[in-house]
């Protein structure tokens, strides 16, 4: 840098100081307000858990009560993907009673991204030249959209609202020069792996504009040091399993990448998206705003770039993976062209960021409405989460009646929840051994490969003691399993309002007992009809028998 650059940056900064300093108090409000609304929505939808929020939970619990992050307390598996989300519910769990452990975290995790998007804004626009009403209207719209992004990954009880949080406080943190930066980049990217380029991008970019200093690189390193060394003794590896079992397990075509992304050329509007946002990504990268400060076009080209790589690796998406890249864009768009002095450049920003607020807007609204009658049924982009009710209730029942038995499953969050004992995952997130069964053919062993089925190859070989399982997961060792082995039992969808509201063909639970197990059928029966009888509110929990 020349002495000219330096003294400019010196007084850009100095400026910008003042500017925060102006405003503190709305970026304080937006925090608590966001964060307050965050919790009281998933307070109100608690219900509507993801099933693979139980599973970052139930490693929590082991590594509060062990020492050891595993999800059977015996076998040493990175089951987790989230390292840094895992550590924090270890502490909420213990902090916090009898509150659910991930809320306390959704609110902060969102208070924090609303605040930073906020601040970002007075950050890189201190010299916005607009209307007052437009400037504000300018830097409450981040907040906003940021609220609405991340609301159902919150509502989920997932960790992408912490993600986000600590990319964004290493994105802030950089631009204001902090030591800290780095560390922020760290944990975001051992919160969700997907961050980890952008932390290297900023990395590299510090380098080349010589902002690194020797302290903000040794505390971003002994982090990262000290994380891998964690992992390394907790597991052998750094690489969570669930990478290799979503390989070899689901057979995600294009088109179905595509279209979870809100992407795609099937439709006008998901057309009209895909080709806003290629060009908008050119005018940020090539326009003025890209030769003053490089944060925008970054953010831009990541979220971008992290898109691509979906579907390029033929990536199933679930809704908590969609905000790690509409953030970015989103923020990307707003800082590099929405205060643009040329009217084109920040009509296409507008319309842009519009077309992709559609998506989280569309499903916010039912979720707001739920909350707000206080009935999560209703909340119809979450409403396959409503099943975990039942798994979290059925595993309770076999943790009291059959409690040293081996339960096969392959949705381990909320049977895991419920029952303590060891749970074999035909899908091999938590059980290495069953990926050598995946992929599993289609339409001979399961009716679709997005479905993360349980292989017959698989129970023949461990011959658990119970196997618990949707139709729609289980349709392979429905079909094939051995009478004289194991009783077949099967049960109503959750009986409940809930479940009456929850439009799945396939909601039947069903549960294979063995005859000569650890565990009586007959306690495994009564045990699971009396504890589905006691969380109904209408209909009734008979079994059907099937020999």
């Amino acid at each position: 840098m020349t002495t000219e650059t330096r003294e400019l940056s010196r007084l850009s900064q100095g400026a910008a100081s003042g500017l925060l300093k102006r405003f503190f108090g709305p970026a304080l409000a937006i925090f608590c307000i966001s964060s307050l609304c965050c919790l009281a929505i998933d307070y109100r939808l608690r219900s509507l858990a993801a099933d693979d929020s139980f599973i970052h939970l139930r490693i929590a619990r082991h590594l509060a009560q062990t020492g050891h992050a595993f999800f059977n307390i015996h076998e040493r598996v990175m089951a987790t993907s989230s390292p840094v989300w895992t550590l924090a519910l270890a502490l909420s769990s213990s902090l916090f009673g009898s509150l659910p452990a991930s809320l306390p975290l959704e609110c902060l995790g969102m208070g924090f991204a609303c605040m930073l998007s906020f601040l970002l804004a007075v950050q890189l626009r201190p010299s916005l030249q607009q209307p007052t009403w437009l400037r504000y209207l300018y830097l409450l719209s981040l907040p906003a959209l940021v609220f609405l992004s991340l609301l159902q990954s919150a509502i989920s009880q997932m960790e992408t609202p912490l993600a986000v949080a600590l990319m964004l406080g290493g994105v802030y943190f950089f631009e204001r020069s902090r030591i800290s930066w780095l560390t922020f980049f760290v944990l975001a990217a051992f919160t969700r792996y997907e961050y980890f380029p952008l932390g290297l991008c900023f990395f590299g970019i510090a380098l080349v504009q010589r902002r690194i200093t020797v302290k903000a690189a040794a505390i971003g390193f002994v982090t990262l040091g000290a994380a891998v060394c964690l992992l390394f003794l907790q597991y052998g590896t750094v690489i969570p399993n669930s990478v290799r079992a979503k390989a070899a397990g689901y057979i995600v075509p294009f088109e179905a990448t595509l279209g979870s992304l809100g992407l795609g050329l099937g439709k006008p509007v998901i057309l009209a998206r895909s080709v806003l946002l290629i060009i908008a990504v050119l005018a940020v990268v090539t326009g003025a705003s890209a030769r003053r400060f490089a944060t925008p076009s970054v953010l831009l080209l990541f979220g971008a770039g992290l898109d691509v790589l979906y579907v390029l690796k033929h990536t199933l998406i679930f809704a908590w993976y969609l905000p790690l890249s509409f953030v970015p864009i989103v923020i990307g768009l707003m800082l590099g062209l929405a205060s643009s002095p040329k009217v084109w450049e920040r009509s296409l920003a507008l319309a842009t960021v519009l077309l992709f607020a559609f998506m989280p807007l569309r499903v916010a609204i039912p979720e707001l409405l739920a909350a707000a009658i206080g009935q999560p049924w209703r909340d119809s982009p979450d409403a396959f989460n409503i099943r975990v009710v039942e798994y979290r209730t059925v595993g309770r029942a076999l943790e009291g009646s059959c409690p040293a038995g081996r339960l096969m499953t392959s949705e381990i969050g909320g049977l895991g929840d419920g029952f303590k004992g060891e749970i074999l995952d035909g899908f091999g997130l938590a059980s290495p051994a069953a990926i050598k069964y995946h992929p599993m053919r289609v339409p001979e062993e399961r009716s679709s490969a997005l479905l993360g089925a349980i292989p017959l190859g698989f129970v023949q070989e461990t011959h658990p003691d119970v196997i618990v399982s949707y139709q729609s997961f289980a349709e392979s060792v429905l079909k094939n399993f051995d009478p004289s082995m194991y009783v077949h039992y099967e049960y109503p969808g959750l009986p409940s309002e809930e479940m009456a509201q929850f439009k799945w063909t396939n909601s039947r639970l069903h549960i294979l007992a063995a005859k000569s197990g650890t565990c009586s059928p007959g306690s495994i029966d009564r045990a699971v009809s009396s504890s589905l009888l006691g969380i109904s509110s209408a209909g009734s929990a008979a079994t059907t028998r099937q020999p």
